[in-house]
């Protein structure tokens, strides 16, 4: 199969789902501030109003605060360098929000400020705009994980220098991190709160751990996201998060109609003693390979520390 029909492929899924949006979405004639809550027990994670351009703000697991709303999460598009755009960012213009549609066990409701949106299943889908790149993301909640879909096209052909497709800010009261390599290397290390930078490499997973609340949590990729820059990477800033980021590799130039993703990333929480927390986030990393119908061999032999 060439890439070139891949992605024609793809693009006629992402207007099935743009028809779908418009037919049960809600457009933004009147945007709200207040942000609102989704919820799935035991997941429960907070959006932003328009101020953030209706973007996550925290994640809550089994009622640990492990996502802290200290940062933007999102996606941050950046045309040339310094110039963000995405969630609060606008020093290279707004992200503009064309359309939400919110679900809760199949029914869909308009969102709205201050409320809580309770259920089994919870979608949340968003249309926007970062320049000339449409962004379509899809969060799902259900009680065994987070699921966050997103994907991009340009509307005209747009200069590209960093797209961060993910970004989670962590609790500074993590203390340390896990995580899977590309090629299957395990690597691991520990949270210094000195502003430094941590991983830096290419991953098909991430975890981290809250000892306080012997709670951590799993960023799991069904197919690795190659990076560039920091690839995937934690910015270790004290008392204020311990932030994820992952800064996908783009070209300099995407053509009008190019269409990057989808990409997925799958959270889900944990709860496990400081001793056993890595055993616990391995496992939970190779069930899910399992599901994906990954090879599920590890090297552990490989394990390594930053």
């Amino acid at each position: 199969m060439s890439i070139t029909f891949f992605l024609r492929n793809i693009r006629k899924v992402l207007l099935v789902t743009i028809a779908f949006l418009a037919r049960d979405g809600f457009s933004l004639d009147q945007d709200f501030v207040g942000s609102f809550i989704l919820q799935s027990s035991p997941y429960r994670i907070e959006i932003s109003g328009k101020q953030a351009a209706y973007t996550m703000r925290s994640v809550v697991f089994e009622k640990t605060r492990l996502g802290v709303n200290t940062g933007f999460y999102g996606t941050i598009f950046c045309p040339a360098p310094g110039k963000f755009i995405g969630a609060g960012h606008s020093e290279g213009g707004k992200e503009e929000v064309k359309r939400l549609t919110l679900k809760v066990d199949g029914q869909v409701i308009p969102p709205e400020a201050g409320r809580t949106f309770s259920g089994q299943s919870v979608t949340f889908q968003k249309i926007s705009r970062l320049a000339d790149l449409e962004l379509t993301e899809l969060t799902e909640l259900s009680p065994e994980k987070i699921v966050i879909t997103r994907s991009y096209c340009a509307l005209r052909n747009q200069p590209a220098y960093s797209l961060y497709v993910f970004q989670f800010c962590w609790s500074s009261e993590t203390k340390e991190w896990l995580a899977e390599l590309a090629d299957g290397q395990i690597i691991e290390g520990a949270f210094r709160d000195d502003d430094g930078w941590r991983l830096n490499e290419d991953v098909r997973w991430t975890a981290v751990y809250l000892p306080a609340e012997q709670t951590g949590i799993l960023t799991y990729y069904p197919q690795v996201i190659p990076g560039q820059q920091r690839k995937s990477c934690y910015w270790d800033k004290k008392n204020i998060y311990h932030k994820y980021y992952l800064m996908m590799k783009v070209p300099p130039l995407l053509s009008q109609g190019a269409v990057l993703g989808p990409f997925t990333a799958i959270l889900k929480g944990f709860t496990a003693s400081p001793d056993t927390w890595k055993k616990e986030g391995l496992h939970l990393a190779e069930s899910l390979k399992l599901a994906s119908g990954l090879p599920t061999k590890v090297k552990s032999e490989q394990v390594q520390k930053q």
